[in-house]
């Protein structure tokens, strides 16, 4: 395969990988920020999870793209496995902050 085929599918991974980290860290103060802000909706929580799904996209394409040269995969397959670890984790955070909203207005009343 060609080298910037390969470069392209390293740097992929290596956004994937930066990506699942940042999303670990920073995506429940993201959502909670966010949540606190202006009241939690729907697109609070999708605004949070786009950072994860970043992160598994990005992987899986370096992924692909480093196989398909000959290249090494680790930081790609250790991106796609944080940033699935960071969706499930986030997306129990915004499931948890919209049953949380629900109790709110079920106690208001």
């Amino acid at each position: 395969m060609s080298e910037t085929n390969a470069k392209s599918g390293k740097m992929k991974g290596i956004i994937g990988f930066v990506l699942s980290l940042v999303s670990i860290v920073l995506g429940g103060w993201v959502i909670s920020t966010l949540w606190a802000a202006a009241g939690f909706s729907t697109g609070a929580g999708a605004a949070g999870l786009l950072l994860p799904i970043g992160a598994v996209v990005f992987s899986a394409m370096g992924m692909s793209a480093s196989k398909k040269a000959g290249e090494k995969r680790g930081l790609a397959i250790a991106g796609l496995v944080i940033g699935i670890i960071a969706l499930i984790y986030l997306a129990i955070v915004v499931a948890g902050l919209l049953l949380l909203q629900k109790r709110k207005r079920f106690c208001r009343r």
